[in-house]
């Protein structure tokens, strides 16, 4: 799939809370129909996903292209700031993954805005415990300045509560009176304090500075001109003690694993596992004696899946000591990973949201068998791959009826186990590899008598 135009929104900049689209055109080069979702994902200045603006559900035939008008349905308020939108698919067999630019940029920048006659005139300051953090069931205390840029003094009310990241109010901080009057154009010294007991449950919401003129019974968001508002928080729950695998909170440190095979497929979990802090992660790493061509697969049980659990996390591969990692996943890695005779296998634990707390536990199970070696390696024009590079399709010619190979695999330089396909009596035949980013690549050939290895190398930059 590529980018068939540049990615428009309805308004930019977009007012605070109000509705707005992304519109963009995406076609199929490909020579099977596409079925699975469009959605347009919004992320912030720093990279990090919000949301999709929209998910929608698409049947895109080969050679052809749709238009897309998405509507932000996600039930999540952007809070003012800098955003940026990407264009992303995914299908029963890939997990999400970034269109294509093709002739045009798969990347447009936007901001939310909103502006009143009560401002936001600092940051927000908001005091937890001794490290800043903000817990359930702690006295808190929010400091933030305010300042009148309407035509009048004002008399009336300030609250600060969270709200869901849909807006709905969840709990009031403070409401504080004014009284006396907040004359235009004036702010406060050293702003106002705000304080209560954080009784909301442990997650992430949005801290609302709100006011309410005197008289009557609305409220409204304060403006942020200059200073956000509202802004994320992270409501903890009250810390847990460190898991039996600490500390494991980096490549260096990670917990060892030294699997023990009684049968060719054996099955690991990691139990007692937590994000212990906020800010916590987890790193494990498989040890996998050579001899032996290994596949593995993982899952994990969390809140998400399981109400025994308390946290949420997502998890990713490394094969090449952390300097690349696989995709994300959520609760089940969508495609098998293959490590070609063992080696070390990273994985990495985190919270789906930074400040989420809680335990879980990953399940592994591993296959293997006995790994290419060098007594399998045949002649190579006993294969025939062309053209290699390649870009949209690559041909095979077997050229020996002595061996009869039943299938291959296409594995990416991850480990992971991209295409299976089977070969059955065909001697010529070809596939499509459209649908590969550039990269080197390995086809694993297998029969009853031996198995063959190929590096295939797609590079669509090439003259």
């Amino acid at each position: 799939l590529r980018l068939y135009s540049d990615i428009s929104i309805s308004e930019n900049p977009v007012g605070f809370t109000n509705d707005f689209n992304l519109t963009f055109d995406v076609a199929n080069f490909g020579s099977v129909e596409f079925d699975g979702e469009i959605g347009a994902a919004i992320f912030d200045i720093y990279g990090n996903f919000i949301t999709f603006n929209q998910i929608q559900a698409s049947l895109l035939p080969s050679s052809t292209y749709i238009s897309y008008d998405l509507n932000n349905q996600s039930g999540i308020i952007l809070v003012p700031g800098s955003y940026y939108a990407q264009v992303y698919y995914r299908s029963l067999d890939i997990d999400w993954t970034s269109v294509s630019n093709g002739d045009y940029n798969n990347y447009t920048t936007f901001g939310i805005g909103y502006s009143a006659d009560i401002e936001t005139n600092s940051n927000f300051s908001l005091v937890g415990d001794s490290n800043g953090n903000a817990y359930q069931g702690d006295d808190v205390t929010v400091n933030v300045d305010i300042t009148n840029t309407g035509v009048s003094t004002f008399y009336g009310n300030y609250r600060l509560l969270l709200s869901s990241l849909d807006g709905t109010p969840v709990q009031d901080i403070q409401v504080l009176n004014e009284t006396n009057g907040l004359p235009q154009n004036y702010s406060y010294n050293g702003g106002l304090d705000f304080s209560g007991v954080l009784s909301a449950e442990p997650g992430t919401y949005l801290l609302v500075l709100a006011y309410q003129y005197s008289g009557s019974d609305s409220w409204y968001y304060a403006g942020s001109s200059n200073f956000q508002n509202p802004v994320y928080v992270n409501v903890q729950a009250q810390p847990l003690g460190p898991d039996v695998y600490e500390p494991n909170n980096s490549i260096s440190n990670a917990y060892e694993f030294y699997p023990q095979f009684n049968n060719d497929t054996e099955s690991y979990i990691i139990p007692s596992s937590n994000i212990h802090i906020g800010d916590d992660t987890d790193y494990y790493v498989f040890s996998f004696p050579s001899g032996y061509d290994y596949t593995l697969n993982a899952n994990v049980f969390d809140s998400y899946n399981d109400e025994n659990y308390s946290g949420d996390v997502v998890f990713s591969f490394s094969i090449d000591n952390g300097v690349t990692w696989s995709d994300v996943y959520d609760s089940v890695s969508n495609e098998d990973l293959f490590i070609p005779n063992g080696g070390d296998v990273y994985i990495n634990s985190a919270p789906v949201l930074a400040g989420i707390t809680g335990n879980y536990q990953l399940n592994i199970n591993v296959s293997r068998e006995q790994s290419l070696g060098l007594e399998d390696i045949i002649d190579e024009n006993h294969i025939i791959m062309y053209p290699n590079p390649a870009s949209d399709i690559v041909n095979f010619k077997i050229q020996t009826n002595d061996i009869i190979f039943s299938e291959f695999n296409i594995v990416n330089s991850l480990g992971q186990v991209i295409k299976k396909q089977k070969i059955g009596n065909n001697l010529d035949f070809s596939i499509d590899v459209n649908y590969l980013p550039n990269g080197f690549y390995f086809l694993y050939f297998y029969s009853k008598k031996l198995d063959f290895v190929k590096k295939l190398v797609i590079d669509r930059d090439q003259n």
